[in-house]
């Protein structure tokens, strides 16, 4: 029970949500909780909706009552990365915000540091789409908050009015979660008119709103016959996912130099193949977004090296 009052104790400091709507973990299973099921009903169907966008099997289970507090699990209706991630902090700094919302997304697979750089270059690929300020939000659209010069300020991932999820910060303290959007939008200092906005017009800090498909959707949308970067990906990939490892589990740090030795290596390849346009137009998106991932995983390398991790 100890584990189980420090989880929802450490949610409430962050003073992550709203009083319709709080989130607890106990064990490995993940609530809704509040005063009316009709509302966390509502909330568990949104997240649901966005575990099935992600193709992702889904279960539902009832909401009970009691002493006028009502609880529902959600395990089952969560995806994925909520599962994995909610109340969970990284071994290291490094794991960010855009790096969080991508990967909900299923854009990038692994969770680490990403540039301002890649979250804009995905979120302006043909892999994104920005809404208009008039069309309706669906759970999964991912939320660009740009400062006055409309540069990245903060990304995290709608899901409805009460829930979004979002990594606040790059640092090792900085838990990932489901949060209240008021909360995330209050804390990057974006004023209600500035929520939603096509222009930013008289807005400082400002959000914008994207419907994106996934790497494994538009991949199959658009099949590659180019082998050098099917081999690329794989590389890549393979010392991305022990990178991520070597962020989130025990043990993992004896692969730095492995780690930082191949991520130079592959990056004068791409950096080659990228500045020379040595690459099909319709393979384009793969080999620049190839670019910026490589960029922030050495980034992410750099900023471990640097605090000794």
């Amino acid at each position: 029970m100890l584990a189980i009052v420090i989880l929802f104790q450490s949610a409430s400091a962050e003073n992550f949500f709203n009083s319709k709507v709080q989130v607890i973990k106990q064990g490995e299973d993940i609530y809704l909780t509040g005063t009316d099921c009709n509302i966390l009903n509502k909330e568990s169907l949104a997240l649901e909706e966005w575990s099935k966008k992600l193709k992702e099997n889904t279960l539902k289970n009832s909401c009970e009552c009691a002493n006028a507090i009502c609880k529902k699990k959600v395990t089952a209706q969560l995806p994925q990365i909520v599962n994995t991630t909610q109340f969970e902090k990284p071994n290291a700094s490094g794991p960010n915000c855009w790096n969080a919302s991508l990967v909900a997304a299923k854009i990038i697979p692994q969770l680490r540091y990403s540039t301002p750089q890649e979250m804009s270059f995905w979120l302006k690929s043909p892999l994104c789409r920005e809404k208009k300020s008039n069309e309706p939000l669906v759970p999964g659209d991912i939320i660009a908050i740009l400062d006055k010069s409309s540069r990245q300020h903060h990304g995290f991932v709608y899901i409805s009015e009460n829930l979004s999820f979002s990594k606040n910060g790059f640092e090792s303290d900085n838990p990932y979660s489901l949060q209240d959007p008021k909360k995330v939008f209050a804390k990057y200092q974006v004023k209600p008119k500035c929520e939603r906005v096509d222009s930013k017009g008289a807005c400082a800090n400002h959000a914008k709103y994207y419907s994106c498909m996934s790497m494994e959707e538009y991949r199959s949308k658009n099949k590659s016959t180019d082998k050098k970067l099917h081999e690329t990906i794989k590389a890549i990939g393979h010392i991305e996912c022990e990178l991520s490892k070597s962020l989130f589990e025990e043990g993992s740090f004896g692969v730095d130099n492995f780690i930082s030795t191949n991520l130079e290596i592959l990056n004068n390849l791409i950096s080659e193949i990228y500045l020379d346009k040595k690459f099909k137009p319709e393979d384009a998106v793969l080999w620049e977004g190839l670019y910026y991932q490589i960029g922030a995983m050495l980034a992410q390398a750099e900023m471990k090296n640097t605090v000794g991790m």
